[in-house]
């Protein structure tokens, strides 16, 4: 499974989650930080699961400040 954060231009801001994990429910919060643990600005995020190698969700994410 993979999940990765990407800003609305489609630039890589954070992978939050790539490893494999078994079946069922899981968890996953991120802290609205890039890969170097600074705060993202506000704006529009979206977020991307694959399963597989293969797109299976995207999701958009707003941050306010």
């Amino acid at each position: 499974m993979e999940i990765n954060i990407y800003d609305i231009k489609g630039r890589s801001v954070k992978k939050l989650v790539d490893k494999v994990m078994e079946g069922g429910e899981h968890e996953v919060i991120w802290n609205g930080t890039n890969e170097v643990n600074q705060y993202c600005s506000s704006g529009i995020y979206l977020m991307n699961l694959k399963l597989d190698g293969v797109n299976r969700k995207t999701g958009k994410l707003m941050i306010m400040k």
